[in-house]
């Protein structure tokens, strides 16, 4: 490039050590020289060493003092991290970033690390010398999810490390400008980034409990599991724990109770209410329905609810209690369409069939079944919470399910 006189924005960006984007940014501000000829940027290279003040970028030696000196607050995050026990820090040996922007590792042997926050291998922290754009959150996150467990980031020492998938620190002038976006991030995805700023960076005493307090409020946010569906099936294969909680819930559930189970989204409630139904309540006769998937929610009518209700029982029964299943006359109809046709009011058909079916557990005659146990998922979906009408006949599907309740011997 040195016998080249006029620039290219590609050759400004490679002579300045900055981006394409930030050059073309500086040179819409006019704070670079430059002419826009027929939508492409040419910069006169004498005219910005003039700018420059002759003061021609030498090539980058990447030595850690180089790389900290350059970025005063990638050397507050270092020395932050150097006090805390068991981390070691490492600059990595990176050269696409612009000068603005600094990378170092932290190498996590704390046992305390690694016990409360399954904080293992090697931590990036990207350092931004002026405040992060959204881009280049999104582009760390994104990077962080197309790792693969065996890409290497390699360091200045000339060695190698492995990166943990799941947190990323950023250090930040003000951690206010991107909290929104970090919490959107933690709520959707498995990733989490954490964002350490100014007023963080300058503490030389507790750093370590401060870190800690960090990590608490951040990584409590994150979606741990980024998976869509419930854990269940074959026993013990891969839901496990919780034993106390399943066995107070059929205790409340054999005392005749209205059972509740509260709780953030992804913590679990699904997977347990799966483990009940199938292990601990396997012999009893168990309706089961998810109102994310019910018609009922779609249609805002709680009526199809009986149907979807008595269908659900009625598949679990036809096999292995079929005298009890054939008292299932809604839940034997395949559709729920099919209902239209025949002009069957669900809700009364629903009273009267789990009044035989009730009175048939009761006299044990053609079953060894004990109990009808009713579940609903979601069930905020059909009640007037968080702003939202209740759908329609909800009163009465609960009131319905109360007068059941009243007739057993133990209230339920």
């Amino acid at each position: 490039m040195d016998n080249i006189s006029v620039l290219t924005l590609e050759q400004a960006a490679a002579y300045l050590q900055l981006t394409i984007d930030e050059v073309r940014e500086e040179l819409e501000q006019q704070r670079l020289p430059g002419r826009n000829i027929a939508g492409k940027w040419r910069i006169s290279r004498e005219q910005l060493e003039q700018f420059l003040g002759n003061a021609v970028p030498e090539p980058p030696t990447w030595t850690q003092d180089v790389n900290l000196e350059r970025t005063p607050r990638a050397k507050r995050a270092y020395d932050f991290f150097q006090t805390i026990p068991g981390v070691n820090v490492s600059i990595t040996s990176q050269r696409n970033f612009p000068a603005s922007v600094t990378d170092i590792v932290a190498e996590i042997h704390s046992p305390e690390l690694q016990a409360s926050w399954c904080l293992s291998g090697s931590l990036l922290i990207r350092c931004f010398e002026q405040p992060a754009r959204q881009a280049e959150i999104v582009n760390l996150r994104d990077g962080l999810a197309h790792l693969t467990p065996g890409d290497l980031l390699g360091l200045q020492e000339n060695r190698e490390v492995l990166l943990n998938r799941s947190v990323a620190f950023i250090a930040v002038p003000d951690s206010d400008t991107v909290r929104d976006q970090i919490m959107s991030i933690l709520s959707e995805h498995s990733e989490a980034i954490v964002p350490l700023d100014d007023t963080i960076l300058q503490q030389t005493e507790d750093v370590f409990p401060t870190l800690r307090d960090l990590l608490g409020h951040y990584l409590g946010q994150r979606d741990l599991y980024h998976v869509t569906g419930p854990v269940y099936g074959v026993s013990g294969r891969r839901f496990f724990g919780r034993e106390k909680v399943l066995n107070k819930l059929v205790d409340d559930i054999y005392a005749g109770h209205f059972v509740g189970i509260y709780g953030l989204r992804k913590m679990g409630k699904t997977s347990l209410i799966y483990q009940l139904r199938d292990q601990k309540l396997g012999s009893e006769a168990v309706a089961y329905v998810d109102l994310q998937a019910s018609h009922a929610v779609m249609s805002r009518d709680c009526t199809p609810l009986y149907y979807e209700l008595e269908r659900d029982l009625y598949l679990r029964l036809i096999n292995r209690e079929k005298p009890i299943a054939e008292l299932l006359r809604l839940g034997a109809f395949e559709r729920y369409s099919d209902l239209e046709k025949s002009n069957i009011a669900p809700a009364s058909y629903f009273l009267e069939d789990m009044r035989a079916l009730l009175d048939a557990l009761r006299l044990g005659s053609k079953t060894g079944l004990k109990r009808l146990v009713i579940v609903l998922d979601e069930l905020e979906r059909i009640l007037p919470i968080a702003g939202q009408d209740g759908v329609t006949g909800y009163l009465e599907f609960f009131g319905l399910l109360r007068g059941l309740m009243q007739t057993e011997p133990t209230g339920g």
